[in-house]
């Protein structure tokens, strides 16, 4: 058990750097010649963005990719200076803070691209986009048969160059690929098409983590690995090869202790009511943390390396869990809701599975309330606390 900084609240996100920096070194391996953008959008998938970011950049990514200019933003107040993509395309009020960034950014909308045009004419640069295509997904980006004339419009526009071209596949996570396949070959036509009126690109790219796994021949110049990064896969139909480490572990430290008679209800609702002298633990956390409520009598944690069942309805800061009888425990010891202890493992896409969602969504859950602790070689190098819960009179 990781040594906590004292007085921290007993409830964090453990952050294992050093599976991040192998997973990392599979994927740029895997994905070479190609040149890897991590994808760390989301605060890095509920994982800290900046020091993944680092860790990414120091084990062979070369490109960031999130997905708002808020967070590009946070990486260069950070002191991040590799590129930055922003996946979204921005507002027009937005490119004033693109361009000031030097980031490059998603486009498909000539009023963007105008007031990005504009914004690099102010502060005497270039605006960088990256044109996005809509061969398939059904969401951001250009029909096919709209890029040639979009990117002939943008070539018009002063101060504003395109150093990119993308696509985004929907399907690429199951296991029949003729949807991707025929993404893949619309992108390419596009490409064709642009190459012969005379457009080339810097970059292109196509490939999002379960392409990478499945059809790496996708990958054009550039990658977009995101979810593998974090040691998992995109879903049970891709390929394993290669092997990942999950890098998050939810954890918190037993809160109370109690024995309770036969009889007795357990929670909001009285969903459970103990049939013998049971002996009940606290573990404080809750659904405003991002421990859904929808685990109620029927998720699992780990103790001692054993797995014990969630009784009653979970709460927005706390939920019980019973303890058998044949185990001891006591107040602090350490509570495993995902991750590893001892020998037994309750793996993320099992609360996944639980909550009928993807293990995206799992640790894209967990709250801004929990404390972020990176491990590197069994230690503890930093704590990052999401939300500070004091306040200070003026």
């Amino acid at each position: 058990m990781v040594e906590l900084p004292p007085g921290m609240r007993p409830v964090w996100a453990e952050i294992d750097l050093d599976n991040l920096a192998a997973n990392v070194r599979k994927v740029v391996s895997h994905s070479a010649p190609a040149v890897v953008m991590a994808v760390v959008k989301a605060n890095a998938y509920g994982h800290g963005a900046l020091q993944v970011a680092k860790v990414c950049l120091e084990n062979g990514a070369r490109w960031l990719g999130v997905g708002l200019v808020e967070e590009a933003q946070e990486l260069r107040r950070a002191g991040i200076a590799a590129p930055i993509h922003i996946m979204s395309m921005p507002t027009p009020e937005q490119a004033e803070a693109v361009v000031k960034g030097g980031f490059s950014c998603g486009i498909s909308d000539l009023e963007v691209a105008e007031a990005l045009a504009a914004a690099g004419r102010r502060y005497g640069r270039s605006a960088k986009v990256q044109v996005k295509v809509d061969t398939g997904m059904g969401r951001l980006g250009l029909l096919p048969d709209e890029v040639l004339v979009f990117v002939e419009k943008l070539k018009q526009f002063s101060n504003l160059e395109i150093i990119g071209l993308y696509t985004h596949f929907s399907s690429s996570d199951e296991r029949d690929k003729s949807y991707t396949i025929a993404q893949y070959k619309v992108f390419k036509n596009v490409l064709t098409n642009l190459a012969e009126h005379g457009h080339t690109f810097s970059w292109v790219h196509a490939a999002n983590s379960a392409a990478l796994l499945d059809t790496p021949e996708f990958g054009e110049n550039l990658v977009r690995p995101g979810i593998i990064l974090y040691g998992l896969y995109p879903s049970e139909e891709v390929s394993r090869q290669i092997t990942l480490k999950p890098v998050m572990s939810l954890k918190a430290r037993i809160s109370f202790v109690k024995k309770l008679p036969a009889g007795s209800a357990v929670s909001y609702g009285r969903t459970y009511v103990t049939k013998k002298e049971t002996t009940i633990a606290g573990v404080p956390i809750g659904y405003a943390d991002g421990w859904s409520r929808l685990l109620s009598d029927k998720g699992q944690v780990l103790v001692g390396g054993r797995r014990l069942p969630i009784i009653g309805r979970i709460c927005m800061d706390q939920f019980m869990i019973e303890v058998t009888e044949d185990l001891y425990v006591s107040l602090g010891d350490e509570v495993v809701l995902f991750g590893g202890q001892g020998t037994e493992t309750i793996p993320v896409e099992e609360v996944a599975h639980l909550l009928n969602t993807i293990n995206y969504e799992v640790i894209c859950m967990v709250g801004p309330r929990i404390p972020r602790v990176y491990v590197k070689g069994g230690r503890v190098i930093g704590v990052e606390k999401m939300v500070q819960t004091s306040y200070h009179e003026d």
